[in-house]
């Protein structure tokens, strides 16, 4: 496990290799690499995102469509659609909202960033690209100072 590039996804399959298992969240868990700056997200993002895609470029371009699909047409029909595509799409940047409003209250934080959704979304598809031009251009990725290649 030492050496792998997702140590949580490893960790996770060693243990599931174990029996079944109950994945729960408590109030008690606590982050051990806290993220400050969005370069340091996009980061950790782009150290995984095309591996988990098993560096796929059709995989990718399904998780883009996949993304462009549900966290941008919602908002983008919401404020540039007429009739019946405005209304779905209050429908769906609502619903997007209220599901990610237990979270936020989890970490105390504003409800106001749910309705900032679709943006984070973005950088997340963006990071995503990001690993795989990455990749392409053989430079790998780095990750706890050590240099993996797909």
């Amino acid at each position: 496990m030492r050496g792998a590039l997702i140590d949580d996804v490893t960790l996770a399959r060693l243990v599931k290799a174990e029996g079944r298992i109950w994945l729960g969240h408590s109030r008690l868990a606590t982050s051990i690499r806290p993220y400050k700056t969005a370069g340091e997200v996009w980061r950790m993002v782009a150290r995984c995102a095309f591996v988990q895609l098993n560096y796929s470029a059709g995989r990718l371009a399904g998780t883009v469509a996949g993304m462009i699909l549900v966290w941008l047409v919602p908002p983008l029909a919401a404020l540039f659609g007429h009739g019946l595509a405005s209304f779905l799409g209050v429908l769906g940047w609502a619903a997007m909202v209220a599901a990610y409003l237990p979270t936020l209250r989890r970490f105390g934080l504003s409800p106001i960033w749910a309705a900032l959704l679709p943006g984070v979304a973005v950088f997340y598809t963006a990071a995503t690209v990001g690993s795989a031009i990455d990749h392409y251009r053989g430079r790998g990725v780095v990750w706890k100072q050590r240099a993996y290649h797909g």
